[in-house]
């Protein structure tokens, strides 16, 4: 436990992309923001539950 601990210090951050997506309906628009993991880095070596959801992709019209 002590040794996974301490390889996890020298493991590499989380990646992730931040996402905005603003919507207009109706002359209101909303605005929604979100983060997408692009690489676990060392969470997948944790033993870390992922909460996260995933989003289907955003087609622009």
């Amino acid at each position: 436990m002590i040794l996974k601990r301490t390889l996890l210090m020298f493991a590499l951050m989380i990646l992730y992309g931040e996402i905005e997506v603003i919507v207009e309906n109706s002359g209101n628009a909303f605005k929604a923001k979100g983060k997408a993991i692009n690489d676990l880095e060392w969470s997948k070596y944790a033993n870390v539950e992922n909460k996260d959801v995933t989003l289907p992709e955003c087609a622009n019209n």
